[in-house]
């Protein structure tokens, strides 16, 4: 396997030699290349066009998948756990929306067997597990979430595995989104790298919040889903008023901040809380409150 190498510029005839990325999200994800995009969202949407344009290739996506992703794709989408697999492009995520780890590498393999290629949104993973052990050909990350950290900017990776897609394909794939304008520009690269400097630091940080509050919700009677990575919890069967006795955590659709948020979820009733760097103290008088 070729040396790992991430990117934001597209120049494969470096290929084996240079690696123009100081992040190092190839290695993170161990993948073999990463691409730096101005969002999640237009990682997701760069991907799909090279697919269906250049390797008519039709993607569906995952029911429980953010409906903006939905609108985005266009068409139905699927139950993963119970799909019919054909030889498509498959989008799912690695965490489902109320907090639960899937079998990716089950899902994946019942993919790969129908000849389709599997893309997983890790972004509640939070670059710290990887959907390509377990197969995954493509893995997207808004890196908007715990990566940047503030909400003043946006950025996006798309990271690409080779056992499935051929050095070519990744030259190809590359050149497309160059060409088109799709990926990130200094400005963003920049971002990323200034983000990742204190990465694992306020992870580590942020983890440890979400474990204490975890076990403090479960002391108060609430079913929380914590998957263990990353600083989203799940509440389930929760009604929203709850959400006007926080005192310091604010609304976000967002999650992965610095600071704590929430954000409720009407169907099928979950408060999602985001679990910021703030010293414990205050986000623990936060959640009692919520009694």
């Amino acid at each position: 396997m070729e040396r790992s190498i991430s990117t934001g510029y597209g120049d494969y005839e470096r290929l084996r030699e240079v690696d123009t990325n100081l992040c190092n999200l190839a290695q993170r994800t161990h993948a073999n290349i990463a691409l730096l995009f101005n969002s999640g969202m237009q990682a997701i949407s760069s991907l799909i066009n090279y697919l269906e344009h250049r390797k008519h290739m039709q993607t569906v996506y995952d029911v429980q998948v953010y409906p903006e992703i939905a609108a985005l794709i266009g068409g139905d989408g699927i139950s993963i756990e119970n799909a019919e697999f054909k030889p498509y492009a498959y989008l799912f995520e690695s965490i489902t929306m109320d907090g639960k780890w899937r079998d990716m590498a089950g899902i994946i393999a019942r993919i790969h067997t129908a000849g389709g290629l599997a893309i997983v949104d890790n972004t509640f993973g939070a670059l710290h597990s990887s959907p390509v052990d377990s197969g995954a050909d493509f893995v997207v990350e808004s890196l908007t979430k715990y990566v940047t950290g503030h909400l003043d900017g946006m950025s996006g990776m798309l990271a690409v595995h080779n056992d499935r897609i051929t050095e070519m394909d990744m030259i190809e794939m590359t050149e497309y989104f160059q060409h088109g304008g799709m990926l990130a520009t200094k400005e963003t690269r920049q971002r990323v790298k200034y983000g990742m400097e204190t990465f694992d630091l306020r992870m580590a940080r942020i983890e440890q919040n979400a474990r204490t509050v975890t076990r403090k919700l479960a002391e108060m009677g609430f079913h929380a889903a914590y998957p263990g990575i990353g600083g989203v919890i799940w509440i389930h069967a929760i009604e929203k008023e709850i959400v006007n006795r926080f005192n310091y955590f604010t609304g976000s659709d967002t999650f992965g901040l610095n600071k704590s948020t929430w954000c409720y979820l009407e169907k099928p009733h979950i408060l999602r809380l985001s679990i910021g760097i703030e010293p414990i103290e205050i986000i623990l008088k936060d959640i009692e409150g919520m009694l």
